[in-house]
């Protein structure tokens, strides 16, 4: 779960294109490389300055 700073939920289809693709790999193509995006203790989304209430649930 994160939220993208300075963004409105209009705007979200256009900021999250990168991470969406990165779920997508993960979560229908199986790929771990992809996982790192979102799973573990140097996720990228929670080091992304550009977001924000980052949380994982792994």
């Amino acid at each position: 779960m994160a939220r993208r700073k300075d963004a409105d939920h209009g705007q979200m289809l256009y900021y999250a294109d990168g991470y969406v693709t990165a779920s997508f790999m993960y979560h229908l193509k199986g790929d771990e490389e992809a996982a790192n995006a979102f799973f573990g203790e140097n996720a990228e989304i929670i080091h992304n300055e550009k977001w924000q209430e980052t949380a994982n649930n792994q």
